[in-house]
């Protein structure tokens, strides 16, 4: 098969493929994000916690990274071969309608949390997921899976066949 006739896209079943994102995002720790601010594109590594689909991290408000999500929402986030697309909220009081979030950070990044939570300039990120997709090679096919949480359905993109 060339890749020019590679088919567009098979249907996932959403609620599986959703589940596999669930645990590799449970699985890590860390995860670059890239945002756009004045001065252009800028990646660096947050560590994160997430409730199902979405993400959470701490920032403080003095950094590019707040000044870059207070111009522009929408960020990208990588994590092994997963990358997401979403739209990110700073949080400025930490407590309002993250207390689920809150316990989950205080559980699994102790430390982080005891030094971010009560520090008068620090912020709390939350991400929602716009898209999830997961890049890998199976059987010679470079394939792309596709979680569109917006769109609620899933779907597998065939990139390239190198058998």
């Amino acid at each position: 098969m060339t890749d020019s006739t590679l088919p567009a896209e098979e249907a996932l079943d959403y609620e599986i493929f959703r589940d596999i994102v669930i645990n590799h995002l449970n699985a890590g720790r860390t995860i670059t994000l890239a945002t756009a601010g004045e001065e252009g594109p800028h990646a660096r590594t947050v560590e994160y916690v997430n409730l199902d689909l979405r993400l959470g991290f701490f920032s403080w408000r003095h950094t590019r990274k707040a000044a870059d999500l207070a111009r522009q929402q929408n960020v990208a986030l990588c994590l092994n071969n997963m990358q997401i697309e979403g739209v990110a909220q700073v949080q400025e009081n930490l407590a309002r309608g993250n207390a689920d979030m809150m316990l989950r950070y205080r559980t699994r990044q102790p430390a982080l949390y005891a030094r971010f939570a009560k520090a008068e300039d620090a912020c709390f990120v939350v991400v929602q997921p716009k898209s999830i997709k997961l890049m890998k090679v199976e059987n010679g096919m470079m394939l792309l899976d596709v979680l569109d949480v917006a769109g609620e359905r899933a779907y597998r993109t065939k990139l390239a066949d190198w058998g």
